[in-house]
């Protein structure tokens, strides 16, 4: 089962990446296993639950059409200068960088976008607080 972290008496999280890593006894995967064995298994987890906000920095078109299914579907949208800011200062701060898949991953955004994948957009570029009300005005609290 994902590692929960309860967000609200009856809401728990999950965050994918935490989930992933957890699965693989504490290492990041080769993307074969996380796609095709390790992702699979999380987004079991979060089907079994009422409730639940799956935090994920990337979904294929696939995935999000699964979760789509049974829960409303709510895209954090940043924009690729933030986008690109926030990696270069994790980049200063922690040493690493995922900039060669920012192209890849802002044309399946606009694929899901343009298959109507999303119920909700958020600005994710935000102050945190603001993108937490509004996902909770999304949960009904």
């Amino acid at each position: 089962m994902a590692q929960l972290r309860a967000v609200a008496p009856d809401v728990v999280a999950i965050d994918t990446d935490e989930a992933i890593v957890a699965r693989n006894d504490g290492v990041w995967p080769d993307m074969a296993r996380k796609n095709e064995v390790l992702i699979p298994a999380v987004l079991d987890d979060a089907e079994r639950l009422d409730e639940v906000i799956v935090l994920n920095s990337f979904s294929l078109a696939e995935w999000t059409a699964r979760l789509r299914a049974s829960f409303t579907i709510v895209l954090l949208d940043l924009p690729a200068d933030e986008q690109a800011r926030r990696d270069e200062q994790r980049f200063a701060e922690e040493g690493w960088t995922n900039r060669e898949w920012f192209d890849w991953h802002r044309q399946e955004v606009a694929a899901q976008r343009d298959a109507g994948l999303f119920d909700h957009v958020v600005d994710a570029a935000r102050p945190v607080e603001d993108v937490a009300a509004d996902l909770l005005r999304l949960l009904g609290r």
